[in-house]
């Protein structure tokens, strides 16, 4: 009788162990993503000649963490890129067709034709009701002040804005920016 008891506790413990072993084996993995650039927001400003900074967007922890992190940080970049490059159609493939609807092409290379963003950072994701999205996300822009918004007419300005994401043919697109939405901006 008094085999029993271990025999018992020996049994149990292989079943537990086995039973471990067998879920590591057969659980089902989550698929990797790809690893997004990922920063830490920075107090520290770039030299004025190193304005704007790196035209690389990067994500905070909390937006990498998101599961749409990496496709939208991929949008940022396609919108940015197409910005620095003054190329319209990558800008294009980037945005809905209600935001293209109000830039065509004329007007969209006027109203970029001196701006140059950089130091993007993607601050954070959050997922609608309705099944949108809201990112919140900070840049830096340079241009001739004569192209920059009226309000602040100067050659190098921080940016933060909150921009709808939604998606347009079964892909995600950067959507008009809804009535009211004031970007907050700040002389650098």
């Amino acid at each position: 009788m008094r085999w029993l008891v271990p025999v018992v506790i020996g049994v149990v413990s292989l079943a537990v162990a086995g039973g471990l072993i067998a879920r590591e084996f057969y659980q089902e993995r989550e698929p990797v993503r790809a690893q997004a650039p990922v920063a830490v927001p920075s107090s520290t400003s770039l030299a004025p000649s190193e304005q704007p900074g790196p035209a690389e967007v990067k994500l905070t922890p909390d937006a990498a963490r998101h599961p749409y992190g990496e496709t939208v940080r991929a949008l940022l970049e396609a919108y940015t890129t197409g910005i620095n490059e003054r190329n319209y159609e990558r800008w294009k493939s980037a945005v809905s067709q209600e935001r293209i609807a109000v830039q065509p092409k004329h007007v969209w290379l006027q109203n970029y034709r001196s701006t140059r963003n950089g130091s993007i950072l993607l601050h954070r994701i959050e997922t609608a009701p309705d099944g949108s999205l809201r990112i919140l996300f900070s840049f830096t822009s340079t241009q001739d002040p004569e192209d920059a918004p009226p309000t602040l007419p100067v050659d190098c300005i921080r940016w933060r804005l909150m921009l709808p994401v939604t998606q347009e043919n079964g892909q995600w697109k950067i959507a008009k920016v809804v009535a009211g939405t004031m970007p907050e901006t700040q002389r650098c």
